[in-house]
Formats: C-alpha cells, structure tokens, sequence
C-alpha cells in the first residue's frame, strides 16, 4: 500500500463534519477520533489535493467576501514531525502574503509539535484542503469524496446528509 505515513488523514472525514457540528450545537454519531490511512501515493487523494490547492485562490476570496450564508471558513492543513505525518482541519482566522492564520481543530494522534486549540501560522506548501459552509451546504472538502471509497456506507451516507450534498 505503500508509505502509510505519508498521508495518515487524522479525523478527516468525521473531523470536519464533528467541528461543523459543534458550531451548529448538533451531536455527530461517528467517533471523533477516527483515522484513515492513505498511502501518500495514492493518485485519487494525491489529485483531490492538487484540486484543493489550484482552487485555493478562490476560497481565500471568499473568505476575505463572505457571502450571506457563508460560515465556518476551514483549511486541512498537514503538519509533521519526527513522529509522522497527520493532516488537520483547522479554523481559519486569517491570511497576510500566502500565510494563513489558523487554530488546529483536532486532536494529534501521531505529530507531537502542535495541540487542539493551537494557534498557528501555515504556508499554502502545508494545505491540503479548504471547507466552508455555504447555507448548510459543504463546499470544497474534495479530500472527503476520496476517502468515501475507504468508509462503511452507512457513515458516507450520514455524512452527505450532514454536509448538504443529497
């Protein structure tokens, strides 16, 4: 399967889904903490994550325009250490010369130099996605429609439902 470590997706597809809903006072079902290994070769989550990027000049314009319904403004931001590699999703605060201002949304599994709740300066090189809700539709989270192929039907359709995307 190749180098697993390369992208270990750390509360990837519940992570966001479980950050929107406690802004929105819900409950999620699935576990928090869940992780989905993906092999850092793996063409699918390699090409949504090159998507992620190229697009990313129209997120950060959105951010900076808000649109009535636009909420909850998040990058997947991958961080590692000599423990490994983990990709978070993060709430963004802001942005200055291709820097982003963001506070890591999750807890670390594997990295042991950033913490929930920390506050952070990342580099476009680190993002490997970007979500916002748009009148309780989903928008972007490409990463997401990759790993539903490796996720137990009943929680993709769960999650589609939570996202706006039926």
């Amino acid at each position: 399967m190749g180098k697993k470590a390369g992208w270990l997706f750390l509360v990837l597809a519940i992570g966001v889904v479980s950050f929107l809903a406690r802004n929105h006072n819900e409950k999620s079902d699935h576990d928090v903490d869940a992780v989905i290994d993906i092999s850092d070769d793996d063409a699918k989550m390699n090409k949504a994550i090159e998507e992620a990027r190229n697009s990313l000049p129209e997120f950060i314009e959105r951010f900076k325009a808000p649109q009535p319904g636009d909420e909850n403004f998040s990058l997947k931001v991958r961080f590692e250490d000599e423990n490994g590699t983990e990709h978070f999703w993060c709430s963004m605060m802001g942005v200055k010369d291709e820097k982003f201002d963001v506070i890591i949304a999750n807890e670390p599994q594997t990295v042991k130099n950033v913490t929930n709740g920390m506050r952070t300066m990342v580099t476009k090189d680190m993002i490997s996605d970007w979500a916002y809700m748009q009148n309780k539709v989903m928008q972007g989270n490409r990463t997401l429609r990759v790993l539903f192929e490796h996720m137990p039907e009943d929680e993709v359709n769960d999650l589609k439902k939570m996202l706006g995307w039926e």
